[in-house]
């Protein structure tokens, strides 16, 4: 039985569906990477699994257990913990205090969540750095005290968001160090990452999204040799595009439509059809497919130049 099932999950934000009838599962153990360009979906698919946010369908389950309409401190009992892409410490607490809060998940006394603090500390490499306030940290500080505060929970799978973003290119060795640490202690991790070359190293699978679907589910090898499913998305992406600015176009001329707040494009009450409801965001109609095209065609560009295998 897979720890965690998703299936057919989807959020929609007003015209923009953010996820789309997204499925994968997790097994125990396993290293998941998630790659895909800005706004594909893939914060938000985070925030429906962990529920921070609530999905408009699909399930998300926990060793077969539904979980979807659960709240996030319900679903951190169950064992599931994550960072965030945008760190929030609390700045005028110490790097000890922010990983207790963490810690006080699984207890109530002081000195027991104190201890397991300092034990996620040393995990992460923070150590030497309990006392110092949240503020002073680097980045690359704050992302293992963000770690070491979801490890103080005690999970059974660790959703990561973009644990290397942000950081001096001489950080990130010692961060891919870290997680493969966890990933060998036998925690199961789903991992955001933009950096390539970091994440088809430790990944064990790869689920690519764009537009918030998922393009390909494979190995990072089979996604680098064979790139056939991105070449096939890159293909539809430029014909979806096409087909929406005509829709669009013809919605237009029939006066279905007027541009209003925030590059919306609100329905007029006398539009002669019925099948054009709500508004459309028209900011991604083309630009979110024009992003996954400009970021597949890297991946696809990379690994056109590597060496074939013997």
């Amino acid at each position: 039985m897979s720890l965690l099932g998703v299936s057919g999950l989807t959020k929609r934000f007003g015209g923009v569906i953010a996820n789309r009838d997204v499925s994968f599962a997790v097994a125990p153990g396993e290293l998941v990477g998630v790659i895909g360009p800005n706004g594909a979906g893939k914060s938000t698919l985070f925030d429906l699994v962990t529920g921070f946010q609530r999905a408009d369908a699909g399930r998300v389950s926990l060793d077969g257990a539904d979980v979807t309409r659960l709240r996030p401190d319900e679903i951190a009992q169950r064992g599931v913990a994550r960072t965030f892409q945008k760190l929030r410490p609390f700045s005028d607490m110490t790097v000890l205090e922010n990983v207790m809060v963490g810690a006080f998940l699984r207890t109530a006394e002081v000195a027991v969540a104190r201890e397991a603090a300092h034990h996620a500390l040393a995990s992460v490499g923070l150590a030497d750095r309990a006392d110092a306030h949240a503020r002073g940290l680097s980045t690359g500080q704050r992302k293992r005290l963000e770690l070491a505060r979801a490890l103080a929970t005690r999970p059974r799978l660790l959703l990561l968001d973009e644990v290397t973003g942000g950081v001096d290119q001489a950080t990130i060795p010692g961060l891919v160090r870290l997680v493969r640490e966890l990933h060998a202690s036998g925690l199961a991790l789903v991992v955001i990452e933009h950096n390539m070359r970091v994440i088809m190293e430790l990944a064990q699978r790869i689920v690519a999204l764009q537009l918030g679907e998922v393009i390909a589910d494979a190995p990072p090898s089979e996604i680098v040799r064979n790139p056939r499913e991105l070449q096939r998305y890159m293909i539809w992406a430029i014909g979806a595009s096409m087909v929406a600015l005509s829709g669009l176009q013809w919605l237009g001329r029939r006066g279905c439509f007027a541009i209003g707040s925030h590059n919306k494009m609100e329905k007029n009450d006398q539009c002669p059809t019925e099948k054009f409801d709500g508004a459309i965001d028209t900011s991604s109609v083309g630009i979110r497919a024009e992003v996954g095209i400009q970021y597949f065609s890297e991946i696809l560009d990379s690994s056109s130049r590597q060496p074939s295998p013997a």
